[in-house]
């Protein structure tokens, strides 16, 4: 169990199919979950196809630099 919102970013090592697809989980789950409902979720450089599974929570970007600009104006 992780305490997403305690560490604010999470990173994956390993096999790259494996973490890209452990990734793509992680964000359908908090797409979906009612405990994560006041959570957003910012998908960079994968994923762009899971934004339709709940827009409200799910965006997509290829600029890692503005999505941590955008998360460091948030907190």
């Amino acid at each position: 169990m992780l305490d997403l919102e305690r560490i604010g970013a999470l990173s994956l090592s390993g096999d790259a199919d494996r973490c890209l697809n452990l990734a793509r989980f992680l964000a359908a789950e908090l797409a979906h979950n009612t405990w994560s409902e006041m959570l957003q979720v910012t998908l960079v450089g994968f994923g762009h196809e899971l934004i339709a599974a709940n827009p409200d929570r799910l965006t997509y970007t290829e600029d890692l630099a503005a999505a941590t600009a955008t998360m460091a104006r948030r907190f």
